[in-house]
């Protein structure tokens, strides 16, 4: 089964991006800042995403200035940016990576829409099984809906 988290593959993504800005086109086409488990990685993302729109490319001065940190903060925070990129295997892996985010993320999506529908169904807010299956089966239209993009 896939895992619901995969740090070793987001930490190489952003590592990758901060080694080649020019490869965060083609990687913001397989994945986004949501497919991000670590909410870190997420926010880092989502920078580079913000900074490679505006000025075509980043790296760690632009993206430290755009997080919202405390100044105590700032130094550890460089540092972890640093050691992405230095931590970086192989770039032209990045892809294989991206699609691993990305199944992971399928993952956390489907166990939460099950986690939703246990809660719903016991919390008995239908007392008709066909509203309640007309309801679950609106869910799994909008998660499909949400894979294919």
């Amino acid at each position: 089964m896939t895992p619901r988290h995969e740090p070793y593959s987001e930490k190489e993504i952003l590592g990758t991006l901060l080694i080649d800005p020019t490869k965060f086109n083609e990687i913001s086409e397989k994945i986004s800042c949501d497919h991000f488990a670590d909410t870190f990685h997420r926010e880092v993302f989502e920078q580079m995403g913000e900074l490679s729109a505006k000025h075509g490319t980043f790296d760690v001065a632009m993206i430290l200035q755009r997080l919202e940190i405390d100044e105590d903060d700032n130094d550890m925070l460089e540092n972890c940016l640093y050691e992405l990129g230095a931590q970086c295997g192989n770039v032209s892996n990045v892809f294989i990576h991206a699609e691993k985010v990305r199944e992971a993320w399928r993952v956390r999506q489907l166990l939460y829409m099950a986690e939703l529908i246990i809660f719903e169904m016991r919390s008995e807010k239908y007392i008709d099984i066909d509203d309640f299956l007309c309801w679950v089966d609106g869910k799994i239209k909008a998660i499909s809906e949400k894979f294919k993009k």
